[in-house]
């Protein structure tokens, strides 16, 4: 209702319903109320036979609402019209998609598309009582699903939501304590922050459960093995956890509080493997996005950038905010030009944000390593048992002896093959 009533949000909502929305009429004040179906406030239709014919409730006015075919037609007229006009200069596009974002954001403040998947089977799993795992390779879009979850769970009332924590690298070993004031730092003037925080979560029922939301998960290995492993009994208490991290991150700390005997740490926790998104909502995002900033892919380009990056969200955002930045400077070769589009993606992508293959390079086995720069820029057809389960290890070789499918890192490995190459010997 006070949505309705303050026009400073910018945003017009649309009230739908039958008699109980007009009984609200006197509430909704400011509010604009329009009155659809066969008949309007006095029992007479509205005279218009066309689609989005309606009433205001107040006068019985007939009104005509803008449905999207007509506004996909006026994007359209739009688009012939301002032809000539500046890339910089266009607005963002009229038409709305669920999984384009108004720009390309590499960062934190960006949104997740094209995984409502992901936060149904989160919903299920805390109305099960069920911890949860979120594994993906780094850059899958793991933080930004958390944080969302965070911001959805508060606004439905689901739980005693806790802010979502970073865990951070240590120089000693941390205590239960320690772990307990990391993720509620109200407690640190607690006697025994542990117990206090196992309280919270025995006393949460209903609308107060505890839900803990924990990314960079292996970063628990700087804690004490008896630390993590009390996560399991603070689970089981009531409270609700979920974990964000690679499967190296998750493998390295079930491996380090199973190091305490008698340790059944991650034995009733669920895990969702983030791959990439599905291809028609990969082309949307990368499609409409680029629209939203006043850029138009044409469908063989989109053919081309999905071929070579594949349906990752990040590399998506990489290369489209490329062609845009490039469009906006008044180049866009890469648009029509299939060596323009690789030689922007191999600059972008597989040299500027090589940080981001290296810290997954690091995470793999010595064994892995050999067996990925022997295959040359492609997954090792024949790994041995050691090349093999380090490879698991990471998530590169899936069940059934499936690739992660995932081919700028495979590109990238290539690209530095040498420069691998010449480390390895070195190590």
């Amino acid at each position: 209702m006070n949505l309705l009533q303050d026009t400073r949000t910018g945003i017009c909502p649309v009230v739908t319903g039958g008699q109980e929305v007009l009984d609200l009429r006197g509430e909704l004040d400011r509010a604009t109320t329009l009155v659809l179906g066969r008949a309007g406030l006095d029992g007479r239709p509205p005279s218009g036979s066309g689609p989005g014919r309606a009433r205001y409730a107040d006068t019985g006015a007939e009104a005509q609402i803008a449905l999207p075919d007509r506004i996909g037609e006026t994007v359209r007229e739009t688009r012939r019209r301002d032809a000539g006009v500046p890339l910089e200069r266009k607005p963002f596009r009229i038409g709305s998609s669920a999984l384009a974002a108004d720009r390309f954001s590499l960062g934190p403040a960006g949104r997740p598309v094209g995984r409502e998947d992901v936060f149904a089977w989160l919903d299920r799993n805390y109305r099960d009582d069920a911890c949860v795992a979120l594994l993906g390779p780094r850059r899958a879009g793991k933080s930004w699903i958390v944080k969302e979850l965070q911001e959805r769970m508060r606004s439905d009332g689901l739980g005693n939501v806790q802010q979502v924590v970073t865990l951070s690298n240590r120089e000693s070993p941390g205590s239960r304590d320690d772990l307990a004031v990391r993720l509620m730092p109200a407690l640190a003037t607690s006697a025994r922050p542990a117990d206090a925080l196992m309280d919270l979560a025995e006393a949460g029922s209903g609308s107060s459960r505890l839900v803990l939301l924990l990314d960079e998960v292996g970063r628990l290995t700087r804690y004490t093995p008896a630390a993590v492993s009390w996560l399991r009994d603070l689970g089981q208490a009531g409270a609700w956890l979920v974990y964000c991290g690679t499967f190296k991150d998750w493998n390295d700390t079930r491996r380090h509080a199973l190091s305490e005997p008698g340790s059944s740490f991650s034995n009733d926790v669920n895990r969702f493997p983030l791959g990439p998104l599905a291809e028609p909502d990969a082309r949307e995002f990368l499609t409409g996005t680029a629209e939203n900033e006043g850029l138009l892919i044409p469908p063989v380009t989109a053919d081309r950038i999905l071929r070579d990056v594949g349906p990752w969200p990040f590399y998506l955002q990489v290369v489209g905010d490329a062609l845009v930045r490039a469009a906006r400077a008044g180049n866009t070769r890469a648009l029509d030009d299939g060596r323009e589009l690789r030689a922007l993606i191999e600059r972008e992508l597989l040299v500027e944000k090589a940080d981001v293959f290296r810290s997954r390079w690091s995470e793999i086995g010595p064994a892995a390593r050999a067996a990925l720069l022997d295959a040359r820029g492609g997954p090792p057809k024949n790994p041995n048992a050691t090349q093999g389960g380090q490879l698991r290890d990471v998530g590169l070789l899936l069940s059934q002896n499936k690739w992660l499918p995932d081919p700028p890192f495979f590109d990238w490995i290539q690209y530095a093959s040498q420069e691998l190459h010449d480390e390895e010997q070195h190590r």
